[in-house]
């Protein structure tokens, strides 16, 4: 049992890019990554490191996503800070910065990826 002090594990860590970024990735619903990435103007790697939060977006470009998205950048934020209020009720400690560099791929990873992806797109669906 760990005190109300000490950190959660890494697998329980997450940041605000990173989770803005999978509410982008659930609401561009068809699109892969590659042609989302051509609609903004930028390249696929790029675009995958916004998704995952290694990149943070800038308030012009959340304005252009929004616009691709057919959403208002409010609504993007107000989905984001919903994900993020259900991830901390699930566990979750939203970190400021950037999270340390991942450990080589474990099952306990991927399904920690999964349980993210599935708690941002159950608050979406709210």
């Amino acid at each position: 049992m760990r005190s109300s002090h000490s950190r959660p594990p890494a697998l329980l860590r997450t940041t605000v890019p990173s989770v803005l970024g999978g509410v982008i990735r659930s609401l561009r619903g068809g699109l892969n990554q590659a042609e989302f990435a051509r609609k903004l103007g930028l390249t696929q790697s790029g675009w995958s490191r916004i998704e995952r939060g290694e990149t943070a977006l800038g308030i012009d470009q959340l304005f252009q996503v929004a616009a691709a998205l057919g959403r208002r950048p409010s609504e993007l934020l107000v989905l984001t800070e919903r994900a993020l209020s259900d991830l901390q009720r699930s566990g979750y400690d939203i970190v400021s910065g950037r999270l340390p560099p991942k450990e080589p791929t474990t099952g306990t990873a991927f399904l920690a990826g999964a349980a993210l992806a599935a708690l941002i797109a159950a608050a979406l669906h709210e």
